[in-house]
């Protein structure tokens, strides 16, 4: 997606290959190779959908995460499109570093934090691995960083210009986050408590103050609406489905509706909490809601609430029948594994991947440390994201590490970073105590998972085969044999190669069925400059093809896993690949030219088959078609014709050149016995048939044609053009039977 984004600068998609193929039976055939469903929605190759706005095709995902790669690869190189994940790895820690130091005032619980971070196994996979949870953790880190710091600057009445240039950083890198992942409405909710409160305290300790907490509201709102329409717009198949998914298994049917009336309901409190705040009475309402006890208990039940849902729902999964026939889950074979599924639930990989020690010194040490409202938003923003991710999201972690990314951009990271600041703020010597020895244990304890995946480099050998096969190729055409992965209904398969060749290396990838081979080879017979390979997984003995490499393809990849990974898979995706290359002129001695019935045959330059039947009086051929002067002749012969026999009809595709209704031009067309006159009146083009009069018994035919109203470019319009231009000749056919009329 980043390289298609770095070369063709746009995120929609146009299919450049069917203009380019030679006649109409290719793109037939290439259509034929498409999905079965069709229209907007549904899946052309992984990852791209049918559009239905601009362009063929659209991606499926936001795009600011493949344009941050994409920078990187035209600073740096191709080779460094992915050294951005590791740039936002790195960010990301120093994010938690500085979030950690501002709410706890230690540098070493800064630097413990992001030694925590660095060393966590998911973290460190997901620094590698090219999605956007990486960089949604990244931004929102320095988001809040920047949100506490603004909230410390008004406590202590720090200039109000500085501490709204921190509240817009804050803004700012929170909106991108909102346009890195779909998912940021898990912020809203954390968002809306720190305006409210936020509110309710400056307007009774800090008055001056007010209106940046109403500005940074109005602001953040407004961002996340336009990253909801862009959205909608740039992602219109992907938006609709993930908000669909998320909301309508908690909402229920009438998900949109509640979401409207909820959404439209903050938004009105919003606007009158400004003004309700003023009053005495409201605030002291208002109290109650500011109590810290308050929210560390919601959020203890938001997590519980949030563990069971995830237990509960890999009981459905592993003991009853509720999903025997859903291929979301009968693909992973959890469906009825049993006891062994509450491995794999959320809950347990929450556990495992911020240590089940250092999980239980952030719950118990929000209870004990003193009560400091950045702590304890960032516990209200860990239990939303534990409840929705646990509950809603991810109860079941299908296959270690890839579907555990849902816990690396908030819920681990954060969980590392309240551990560690409950362990330093805490009055209590034994609780440091246990916080350290935790803190102690987890090290190694993910440490080690972290060397198992080291050595692991997922995706350089099939990068470096794909490089070669794509410089092999150059401009031209590659035929992708498909039967090689069973067929065109096994499509997830091929795009393997398929998706990475046409949209990261910009290649023209024509997937087909074996059985279409012949018919497409032939369709380049005599194109001149015709560039053609073909890929394929099993060796072809086709008599028009050359073999010019074979590649050992296959990638080294963690194993999937029920929990975190041990072994790797070092030959995933296995095979050999053949490359075989389409000679300009097929050398076999046994195959000769033949017109085909009702097949129509360009006439432009490189089509070498069509213009051997131009005879004399033709001008030269054009991009697109030859121009005929006055008089001109087609000069046939019977052998390019089945069965020896002459065709009944001449099928002609045909501009004149500068005909209207004043300038009648009249073309007639002669053979043997049988004359059709043609008159046009306009520049139209158009299929034309003639009857053919060829005798028999002879083995050539000349077909004349004469126009009456050629002219020059010279005469119509004053160009240095003087050639006498009759009619454009842009396809040509034959057909055997005369169709009755």
């Amino acid at each position: 997606m980043s390289a298609h984004l770095q070369r063709e600068g746009s995120v929609f998609i146009d299919d450049p290959l069917p203009a380019t193929l030679p006649d109409q039976r290719l793109r037939e055939i290439y259509d034929e190779v498409l999905p079965e469903q069709r229209g907007f929605g549904y899946h052309v190759q992984p990852g791209v959908y049918y559009s239905h706005t601009e362009g063929d095709y659209v991606f499926q995902f936001y795009h600011l995460h493949p344009l941050w790669m994409a920078t990187f690869a035209d600073l740096f190189g191709d080779g460094a499109r992915f050294y951005a994940l590791t740039f936002f790895g790195l960010l990301s820690i120093a994010g938690i570093c500085l979030l950690v130091l501002e709410v706890t005032g230690a540098r070493m619980a800064a630097l413990v934090a992001g030694l925590l971070l660095a060393v966590n196994p998911l973290h460190v996979f997901f620094s590698r691995l090219h999605v956007t949870e990486i960089v949604a953790l990244a931004f929102s880190a320095i988001g809040f960083y920047y949100l506490a710091r603004a909230a410390r600057g008004v406590q202590r009445a720090a200039p109000p210009a500085s501490t709204a240039a921190l509240a817009a950083l804050s803004a700012l890198s929170l909106a991108l986050v909102f346009f890195v992942r779909i998912t940021g409405f898990l912020y809203l909710p954390l968002l809306v408590l720190i305006y409210g409160l936020g509110l309710w305290w400056t307007t009774q300790q800090r008055p001056a103050y007010t209106r940046q907490v109403v500005g940074y509201g109005g602001l953040v709102a407004g961002l996340y609406a336009v990253s909801v329409l862009y959205g909608l717009y740039y992602s219109p198949v992907y938006s609709p489905v993930i908000y669909g998914w998320r909301f309508a298994g908690l909402l229920g049917t009438y998900w949109k509706e509640i979401l409207a009336v909820v959404s439209l309901g903050t938004i009105a409190a919003g606007a009158l909490l400004p003004f309700a705040v003023r009053s005495e009475v409201a605030r002291r309402r208002l109290a109650f809601a500011a109590r810290p006890g308050l929210w560390i208990g919601i959020s203890g039940a938001a997590i519980a609430i949030g563990v069971a849902g995830s237990l509960y729902e890999a009981y459905v999964i592993g003991f009853t029948d509720r999903y025997t026939y859903v291929p979301h889950y009968t693909r992973f074979g959890i469906v009825g594994a049993g006891a062994p599924i509450f491995w794999q639930t959320g809950a347990v990989g929450w556990l495992l991947y911020t240590s089940p020690l250092l999980a239980l010194v952030a719950i118990a040490g929000v209870h004990r440390a003193p009560r400091q409202w950045p702590l304890l938003l960032l516990y209200v923003f860990l239990a939303v994201c534990l409840f929705a991710n646990l509950a809603v999201n991810v109860p079941v972690i299908y296959q270690h590490y890839y579907y555990a990314r849902y816990l690396v951009s908030e819920i681990v990271p954060y969980g590392i970073a309240i551990a560690v600041a409950v362990t330093f703020l805490s009055a209590s010597r034994w609780f440091r105590v246990l916080g350290a020895a935790s803190i102690a244990l987890t090290i190694p304890f993910h440490l080690y998972y972290v060397m198992q995946q080291m050595p692991v480099r997922e995706g350089v050998r099939p990068y470096a085969v794909m490089s070669r096969i794509a410089d092999a190729v150059g401009e031209g055409l590659l035929l992708l044999d498909v039967d090689g992965w069973g067929g065109k209904r096994n499509w997830e398969g091929y795009a393997r190669l398929q998706t990475p060749l046409t949209y990261y290396f910009g290649k023209r990838v024509f997937p087909f069925e074996s059985e279409d081979l012949d018919a497409i080879v032939a369709a380049f017979d005599g194109v001149s400059g015709a560039d053609v390979w073909m890929l394929g997984r099993r060796p072809s003995d086709h008599q028009c093809l050359e073999p010019a490499d074979t590649f050992s393809y296959w990638d080294t990849r963690m194993e999937n896993a029920p929990t975190i990974p041990l072994t790797a898979d070092e030959s995933f995706w296995s095979q050999d690949l053949y490359l075989y290359k389409r000679p300009a002129v097929c050398a076999s001695a046994d195959r000769e030219f033949r017109f085909e019935d009702g097949r129509m045959y360009p006439t432009r330059r490189g089509y070498v088959e069509a213009q051997r039947i131009l005879g004399r009086g033709w001008h030269n051929p054009e991009e697109r078609h030859v121009w005929s002067s006055a008089a001109q002749t087609l000069e046939l012969s019977r052998d390019w014709f089945d069965g020896g026999r002459w065709p009944a009809v001449l099928l002609m595709e045909l501009r004149p050149y500068a005909a209207s209704p004043e300038h009648l031009v009249t073309l007639t067309v002669s053979s043997g016995d049988v004359q059709r006159e043609i008159v046009f009146d306009s520049g139209e083009t158009a299929v034309h048939e003639v009857g053919l009069g060829c005798p028999d018994d002879s083995p050539t035919c000349a077909v004349r044609l004469d126009v009456d109203g050629a002219r020059s470019p010279q005469e119509v319009r004053g160009s240095r053009d003087r050639r006498t231009l009759g009619v454009g000749l842009y396809n040509i056919g034959f057909r055997f039977e005369q169709e009755a009329r």
